[in-house]
């Protein structure tokens, strides 16, 4: 079935979002609708799982719309069953707010990746979800090999419930964490990516996670962490 990949449980500042979607086996085009307060948009015979929305009817502020997508076998995204995937558009005040706030990070004297990430952890603050998504994507296109970017990055999808996207953004920050020797990322990213697979439903494999993510928080010293990591092995 088509899922919703962006936006999905998020806040947006720009009333023009580009909608994106998985593109499911055997899906040649896609109807595309918008939902919520008095719009009801629809566009047919979408050949690709991206669409840029072209702004009529318009966007309004702090209405909660939500994007469904069918493809032409009658897969619906709403197959899914999630709840809370809508989206929303900031109101004026709150925007202007929230663009003086990047300001000043991007005034800061900081490296470019650091601002990225800095942005990128501000926007997810404020529930722009979608748009600190976009942004650690960039860095890790543009090569980051932090572990920590790949770590925020799998927090982010795992928050809105794409746990495949999870899943393999946890398993590049548990191998980078690795390399560089950070056992604190490598614990939580063990523990997160054991949970994610839970939902996928891959026991097996996140009790070794679990397993291995208990042993490294008693090397910390985080022994309340291991407890309850022990508890959820039981």
């Amino acid at each position: 079935m088509p899922y919703i990949i962006s936006p999905r449980s998020t806040k947006l500042l720009n009333p023009l979002p580009v909608l994106h979607w998985n593109a499911p086996p055997g899906a040649a085009s896609y109807t595309v609708e918008l939902r919520g307060g008095e719009i009801t948009w629809q566009q047919e015979a979408v050949t690709t799982p991206s669409l840029a929305y072209p702004g009529e009817p318009p966007l309004e502020p702090g209405v909660t719309y939500l994007l469904v997508v069918t493809d032409d076998r009658g897969r619906s995204s709403q197959d899914e069953g999630a709840r809370g995937l809508g989206f929303s558009i900031l109101p004026e005040v709150e925007a202007e707010k929230i663009i003086q706030q990047r300001d000043q990070i991007i005034g800061l004297e900081l490296s470019e990746p650091a601002r990225q990430y800095a942005l990128a952890q501000y926007d997810a603050s404020q529930g722009l979800i979608a748009e600190a998504i976009e942004r650690f994507e960039q860095l890790v296109a543009s090569g980051s090999e932090e572990a920590a970017v790949h770590q925020a990055l799998a927090d982010l999808y795992a928050q809105i419930g794409l746990w495949l996207l999870a899943e393999a953004r946890y398993t590049t920050a548990i191998a980078l964490a690795d390399q560089q020797q950070n056992l604190e990322i490598l614990a939580a990213g063990r523990a997160r990516l054991g949970e994610v697979k839970l939902k996928l439903g891959k026991t097996a494999e996140a009790s070794d996670l679990l397993t291995q993510a208990k042993n490294d928080y008693e090397t910390l010293g985080e022994i309340e962490r291991a407890a309850e990591l022990n508890q959820l092995l039981e």
